[in-house]
């Protein structure tokens, strides 16, 4: 295991890839630490491994700094292969959980391939079904405030057969190949020149327009926005529509407790048309410019209490929660012999209060995904492989 040099040592640990470990006791076989049979995947963890020579000419307070970093990766335009590498970047495609990719269970071939609902039937020989997820699904990036939309993609067509542990979908963010020979290709090959400049100060780098562009990556960022059960919703984004800095993610009227106000509101809006827009009518604004990716809502209320306008907006989420749902039961009987978890189809609380931290009251929660393009610039850090990391000046 390499132990990191500070306050964790003792506490994080990482465990070798290969352990030799026989239990979830951690019971360990007995023999000769030095045994010829002992390899880099018995000795190292993934992180060390992922960093080629690693294991003859580092020390293991370096080594789990390594390991810390690789854990801060996220997908850039640029994705390579390395040279040549310990194996481990495929190996790593054994290991990771259905968020990133899927491999097939048994042998079988490819039943349905559905874009509109996001999934991916596969019918195997044994004659059970599996289903992939396909949609777009934005995963909060750990610690580090911010989300990154995962889209896994198809690897084979409708009709077309695989064998058992063959990649069936995975993400291009991350992977690159087809089949056995994907492997995980996280960065771009680029020319590095260690030197001494009054424009390197430090721990700093100067780089270039182009390697800039290959460092981009997309992040995604989640909006809130909660208002009254009788507020009425004029105008809201579209998941896939494109949003400018100060652009109306929503535009809604106040709710007031009085529902005969809401509905005079309502109504003298017809006769006075703009002139009443400017005094009734609230925006929420985009802090970022990008694509809406996912629209989420939750309500601390019936959805028969909602406003006309607000209920609409609910049952359209509900619809297309149930679509994917009719699609899931038009293959499978049993909902535990698939490996995909669908939201609820009605995002009711009933503790009224608070939505994932959120003061929502007695009300609606909305919550807008948007996904930014980051050009690498001034002040932001960049990882050179084996954790030289630089400020970018």
């Amino acid at each position: 295991m390499n132990v990191n040099d500070n306050g964790n040592a003792g506490i994080s640990k990482l465990l070798s890839y290969n352990a030799n470990i026989t239990n979830m006791r951690g019971m360990v076989k007995p023999g000769n630490a030095n045994a010829p049979h002992l390899n880099g995947s018995n000795l190292d963890s993934m992180g060390g491994l992922m960093v080629n020579f690693s294991s003859q000419h580092d020390d293991g307070p370096r080594l789990a700094m390594i390991s810390a970093q690789n854990k801060h990766t996220i997908p850039t335009a640029a994705r390579d292969r390395s040279l040549f590498t310990t194996g481990a970047d495929r190996a790593i495609t054994q290991t990771l959980s259905s968020d990133f990719l899927d491999r097939a269970k048994h042998d079988g071939k490819v039943l349905e391939i559905d874009t509109k609902t996001g999934m991916m039937i596969v019918q195997y020989k044994n004659g059970t079904k599996d289903a992939c997820d396909i949609s777009a699904k934005p995963l909060k990036n750990g610690g580090g405030g911010f989300y990154l939309t995962v889209q896994k993609h198809p690897k084979l067509k409708v009709g077309q057969t695989f064998k058992k542990g063959e990649i069936l979908t995975y993400t291009d963010d991350y992977f690159t190949g087809e089949s056995d020979d994907t492997v995980m290709s996280p960065g771009a090959l680029v020319k590095v020149a260690i030197c001494s400049l009054a424009q390197t100060f430090e721990d700093s780098s100067l780089v270039t327009e182009s390697f800039s562009r290959k460092m981009t990556s997309k992040i995604t960022h989640k909006e809130d926005f909660s208002c009254g059960p009788n507020a009425n919703v004029i105008q809201m984004v579209k998941i896939g529509q494109e949003v400018a800095t100060n652009d109306p993610l929503i535009t809604f009227d106040e709710s007031f407790d009085d529902m005969d106000m809401n509905k005079t509101i309502a109504a003298m809006r017809k006769d006075f048309g703009r002139q009443m827009d400017m005094l009734t009518i609230n925006k929420k604004l985009s802090k970022y410019t990008g694509t809406i990716v996912d629209i989420k809502l939750y309500y601390t209320c019936d959805k028969d209490e909602l406003s006309p306008t607000l209920r609409k907006v609910a049952n359209e989420y509900s619809s297309s929660v149930k679509s994917r749902q009719r699609k899931l039961d038009s293959h499978f009987k049993d909902k535990h012999t698939h490996s995909i978890i669908l939201p609820p189809a009605e995002q009711y609380v009933s503790d009224i209060g608070k939505v994932g931290g959120k003061d929502v009251s007695l009300g609606v929660l909305f919550e807008f995904y948007i996904q930014v393009t980051d050009v690498l610039g001034i002040g932001e850090n960049c990882q050179y492989k084996i954790s030289l990391i630089a400020g970018t000046s």
